[in-house]
């Protein structure tokens, strides 16, 4: 059985500045602070809530939950979704890994309701035969969790399992996994920041990738 798990926002979509507007209006509208295009871009690929608790510890706020506030980041996020264009390379490198009998999972850090609402409004959904979101007791990355669960859900065993990915801490994530990984520089993590955690493969985008490739990759273990 070989088994690829994507990643969601910077891997196969870019929805970056619809987050950044997300965050940017929840906390100006409950604390009246601005929150910049670094603020996300130094922990793009966390989740919402730990995205936000880095951003008020920097500030000197004393720990606390920001559960509700990040909810409605998230509904703020899926009222404001239009039409989700996919990134290059994408689609055609998911059909070769079909045609490979791939099963193919998507393992994201976003939960379930914003995640379903992108890969609808992106027109994949029928593309995996499972998805992988953060829940209750599934810890964000770079924790491993969202990955085991994906390749638990797929009956498969982690050597079994690729994960394509554009954040530092979705690339340690399925290191942690003990899953081989190709990092895309898709996202906002540069291609050096990525090849520092040595990756199984490296590339500009997917473009770059066939499934013969991957093919290959699983092959080598």
């Amino acid at each position: 059985m070989k088994c690829a798990i994507f990643d969601l926002d910077g891997t196969l979509v870019d929805l970056f500045e619809l987050h950044l507007q997300g965050f940017q209006k929840v906390i100006k509208e409950n604390y009246n602070l601005d929150f910049h295009k670094n603020d996300l871009m130094s922990h793009y690929g966390r989740s919402g809530e730990e995205i936000m608790d880095a951003f008020f510890q920097r500030l000197g706020f004393e720990k606390q939950s920001y559960i509700e506030i990040a909810d409605e980041r998230r509904n703020w996020v899926i009222d404001n979704l239009s039409e989700v264009a996919v990134l290059d390379g994408v689609e055609k490198l998911v059909d070769e890994l079909r045609d490979l009998n791939f099963s193919l999972a998507l393992g994201t850090s976003n939960t379930k309701d914003i995640g379903e609402a992108i890969i609808n409004a992106c027109g994949l959904k029928n593309k995996f035969e499972i998805f992988s979101f953060r829940d209750v007791g599934i810890k964000g990355k770079p924790a491993p969790d969202i990955f085991l669960n994906a390749a638990k859900l797929l009956n498969a065993k982690t050597p079994e399992c690729i994960v394509f990915e554009d954040s530092i801490y979705g690339v340690s994530a399925a290191k942690n996994a003990r899953m081989k990984v190709v990092a895309t520089a898709t996202g906002k993590h540069s291609k050096n920041e990525l090849k520092m955690l040595e990756p199984d493969m490296l590339v500009d985008n997917l473009t770059q990738v066939s499934g013969g490739d991957i093919d290959n990759l699983l092959d080598s273990i």
